[in-house]
């Protein structure tokens, strides 16, 4: 339970007997993450009332905040067992509960989403099996790839990367996965690996402009990554150059090479 300096609850509880007093088959569980001042480390005291239904109590027991199939679907309730949409089968984005797969689906495109009810993150899958996605908890916001064809520009083709996050992005139209390869990212807007290693971020879609450069495919023709890079195969550093035991690294303006990593100088 979150308590301020004068001991008024403002999220969550410690006291099974609230939950009862709702409904007595509820028992008091912990939620992996709720955004009330918390973060995704913070478990908070919150009830299970059952099908897939976790209510969260707030501002001193007044009201709650619920969560069915893990999505928030609804606030500020005086009755958490009739709270928003969540007396529905509620699923984000106009996905439908299936009973039978405990699955939120697409009835149109047949990508399915997990109904974790405790964790930060849930993945959402092609008809295949294969992870397109994945969202945060509670939100349903796409922190990383897409489920749908983001526009891979010419050269690419929409298909799933089986580097880094291993998500659905676009992937080099004639070798797939051995060339370039790029995902969405919600922190680095898009990275881009290359015959499976990390090759850049804050990229486009097929590699270029990236600001965060680490192998030479995803830097300007003839220039260095400023990651430690080994200069010996000719491109130019536009940061700053050590050598060590007669190998030129490549580090960003006012960093050195030590010990394997570019250090501020």
């Amino acid at each position: 339970m979150y308590v301020n300096a004068s001991f008024v609850q403002t999220g969550g509880t410690c006291d099974s007997q609230v939950c009862t007093n709702i409904l007595s088959s509820a028992g008091l569980t912990y939620w992996g993450w709720y955004n009330n001042g918390g973060s995704k480390n913070t478990s908070y005291g919150s009830c299970d009332f059952g099908d897939n239904l976790i209510c969260v109590p707030v501002n001193n027991y007044a009201t709650w905040d619920c969560f069915k199939n893990g999505y928030r679907c609804g606030s500020g309730c005086t009755d958490p067992l009739n709270c928003g949409a969540c007396s529905t089968a509620y699923c984000m984005n106009g996905m439908t509960y299936n009973a039978q797969t405990g699955y939120c689906e697409d009835l149109n495109t047949g990508v399915y989403c997990t109904t974790t009810t405790g964790d930060y993150y849930q993945s959402c899958y092609q008809k295949n099996g294969e992870k397109c996605n994945f969202v945060i908890a509670q939100t349903g916001v796409v922190m990383g790839g897409s489920c749908t064809d983001p526009g891979c520009p010419d050269g690419m083709v929409y298909g799933y990367i089986s580097s880094g996050e291993r998500v659905y992005g676009c992937i080099d139209e004639k070798i797939g996965n051995e060339g370039m390869a790029c995902y969405y990212n919600g922190t680095y807007q898009r990275v881009c690996y290359y015959n499976g290693s990390l090759c850049g971020r804050f990229c486009d879609y097929d590699g270029t402009n990236c600001g965060m450069v680490y192998l030479p495919q995803c830097a300007l023709a003839g220039h260095c990554p400023q990651t430690g890079y080994d200069m010996s195969d000719g491109c130019t550093c536009d940061g700053d150059t050590t050598s060590v035991d007669g190998i030129n690294y490549c580090c960003p303006a006012g960093h050195t090479y030590i010990n394997g990593v570019c250090a501020m100088t």
